[in-house]
């Protein structure tokens, strides 16, 4: 679907800016029947237009663009030279092979163009960003803070397959703290079993807004807590099935470290 063919700019946008959480204003906290269908908002320039529709005409945002998402032909500049980087890296450390790499970005591709047309929309816009419930946050900060040294134990440092190109392990290794794991501090099924209670229920709210069916999720994956390092890219990627729902948490952050 075109959401901006579909909706118009002005309705676009704000559906946007609702998924972000930002102040409605205008564009009335997302309420698109209160919106002028004339594509002109009720009083002013939805906040993100300037930010983003802007920009866009300028190459600087969207698909292929800051980073290859369904191809990798159609970047120049900054970007080209970023993403040129991030594969030379690659296949620098599978140096025997350095196919695997292409043959990796390859599937990214077509999972991220072919996935997404076969899966059904429980949402409009398909994300939002809230803050998650006390609850959980409690959860995951005390697992976080008495197993922190953890971060530094070589056990901890996430094994990737030859070629992955999901994330530049060659350049910025991520670790995984596991909170199945028993012989972390307060690890184990109960702790996991507590989060997924703990994150069900926002889940569920946000999906079954609209959808009048009865919707019952059911887990599927809950790995722990990935810490990503300095230079560290997540590129762009849809998750295989049965992963539908799913929610990023960020528990804690050094932006100095």
């Amino acid at each position: 679907r075109d959401l901006k063919e579909e909706f118009g700019e002005v309705k676009y946008e704000c559906l946007i800016e609702s998924a972000l959480s930002l102040d409605g204003g205008i564009c009335l906290n997302g309420d698109l029947g209160k919106i002028s269908d004339t594509n002109k908002a009720p009083s002013a320039t939805p906040v993100l237009v300037d930010q983003f529709s802007k920009r866009s005409k300028g190459k600087e945002y969207g698909v292929d663009v800051t980073f290859p998402i369904h191809n990798h032909s159609s970047q120049d500049g900054q970007y080209k030279e970023a993403y040129t980087e991030f594969i030379e890296g690659c296949k620098e450390l599978y140096d025997s092979d350095p196919n695997v790499c292409t043959q990796s970005e390859i599937d990214r591709f077509d999972m991220n163009k072919n996935q997404p047309p076969v899966m059904q929309n429980y949402t409009t816009i398909g994300f939002q960003k809230t803050k998650a419930p006390s609850d959980l946050m409690i959860l995951l900060n005390t697992f976080f803070r008495e197993n922190i040294n953890a971060i530094h134990d070589p056990q901890n440092i996430e094994k990737w397959h030859p070629g992955d190109t999901h994330i530049n392990h060659w350049k910025a290794s991520t670790k995984m703290i596991h909170v199945e794991n028993p012989n972390q501090k307060g690890g184990g099924m109960v702790l996991k079993n507590k989060i997924w209670d703990a994150a069900r229920d926002m889940l569920q709210t946000w999906i079954q807004a609209e959808n009048p069916a009865k919707i019952n999720l059911q887990p599927a994956s809950l790995y722990g807590i990935r810490v990503y390092g300095k230079g560290a890219v997540l590129a762009p990627h849809v998750d295989r099935l049965p992963l539908v729902t799913s929610a990023i948490i960020n528990v804690a952050q050094d932006l100095d470290g």
